[in-house]
């Protein structure tokens, strides 16, 4: 008697699934042995992904830089008292992974689904501060996209500028070629110093390269040198 649903775009056609379970008020999830609870927890096939390794290693390496991160366990899955599969429980950004890491809840938060951050809000997907406009968005996309002397000032005084550096370095030394226009958050502390980083997300296309081309394989991939 809990919320499910399919989760991912194109891993929703693979045979083996993931899924996403909402836990009513009062029944929330124990993740950790710690007593960690959350009421929201995605459930990942590992389709692509023989080692069932990759993404409880990228969770990791964020968590060991210091970049604000979601928890992620294999865990064997039983249906009915017999064996499902082996998936890997990964932690949702809700109000506890905000508080866990210190975060204003808050905040600005937007998910990207498909956006380069080039020009327009399309593909960006509103989490809180509902009540509010894509302004603050538009102006963000606004300031990185201006000349480079004026993008520069912009940066200092709008990016949390560690973070950025943190989440992009992990990004390359796990080579997730996935996130250009994706699978990622934007975070603002919009009540305090209004500076806007990232949060990293799906980790399903990592360690690996996409295909047999070297379009995309390179770790600086996505760069003005290297575009995808």
């Amino acid at each position: 008697n809990v919320f499910v649903r399919l989760r991912g775009d194109t891993t929703a056609s693979q045979p083996k699934k993931s899924y996403k379970f909402i836990f009513n008020d009062g029944y929330h999830l124990r993740l950790t042995p710690d007593g960690y609870i959350v009421d929201e927890v995605n459930v990942n096939s590992n389709v692509r992904d023989y080692t069932h390794l990759h993404q409880v290693l990228s969770w990791e390496a964020f968590r060991d830089a210091g970049t604000p991160h979601s928890i992620a366990l294999l865990a064997r899955v039983e249906r009915n008292g017999a064996f499902y599969g082996l998936y890997t429980l990964v932690e949702q950004p809700e109000a506890q992974y905000f508080a866990r890491q210190d975060l204003d809840w808050h905040g600005a938060l937007y998910k990207v689904n498909s956006n380069g951050l080039s020009g327009g809000v399309q593909g960006v997907e509103k989490k809180t501060r509902e009540d509010e406009d894509f302004s603050d968005l538009g102006a963000l996309i606004e300031g990185i996209n201006r000349p480079v002397t004026a993008r520069t000032r912009y940066l200092y005084d709008n990016i949390n500028l560690p973070a950025a550096l943190n989440y992009l370095a992990v990004s390359v030394v796990i080579h997730d070629w996935d996130i250009l226009i994706k699978n990622y958050y934007l975070y603002r502390d919009t009540l305090d110093t209004g500076e806007w980083m990232f949060l990293p997300w799906d980790q399903d296309l990592t360690f690996s390269r996409p295909g047999e081309d070297d379009l995309n394989s390179h770790p600086l991939h996505g760069t003005a040198d290297h575009p995808a």
